[in-house]
């Protein structure tokens, strides 16, 4: 059995055994052969129920509103955030691609990426790099390294035989 309930059975061809989830098997002698993209969705929600009855081919996105429908969705069923606030109408919003989030986490994330930012204006601009090269007025390093200083290990990598995952 999978730890989602679901029950399986290994089949054996010429000494070498598969496994299958008894729903598949039972969806495919009554139901025929899946139509390209398809899965096996429980009309009940019940996944542990392999009754002909119950199983139908349908899309991923079907099978996902199914959970959704029948109240086994795992995101759904999450009444805290990660950082432990509690889902309520007031502190629950939606991002651009239509998953929910936490309004109060989403808040201090903005707060401390404000004051991050305002901190780093309120520096005095650095006059050399972290190596003793002279800044243009243009070259301000977050990391402490200078264009020359960039360049000199970019030229150093290229020589070693270095290759930026990236450019592969």
């Amino acid at each position: 059995m999978k730890s989602q309930g679901s029950t399986t059975v290994s089949l054996c061809r010429e000494g070498k055994p598969k496994t299958f989830g008894v729903h598949q098997l039972v969806c495919r002698a009554f139901h025929g052969e899946p139509p390209s993209g398809h899965e096996v969705c429980h009309s009940n929600g019940d996944s542990t129920d392999t009754l002909a009855t119950n199983l139908r081919w349908d899309s991923r996105a079907a099978n996902a509103q199914d959970t959704i429908d029948h109240g086994r969705n795992a995101q759904l069923s999450k009444t805290r955030c990660p950082r432990g606030h509690e889902y309520t109408p007031d502190n629950t919003g939606a991002t651009s691609g239509g998953r929910r989030r936490c309004l109060r986490c989403h808040a201090e994330s903005s707060n401390r990426r404000y004051h991050a930012t305002k901190e780093l204006k309120g520096r005095a601009k650095k006059s050399h790099c972290v190596n003793g090269h002279a800044l243009e007025s243009n070259q301000y390093p977050s990391n402490g390294a200078c264009i020359t200083c960039t360049k000199a290990r970019a030229k150093a990598r290229a020589a070693a035989g270095y290759v930026s995952p990236g450019r592969l």
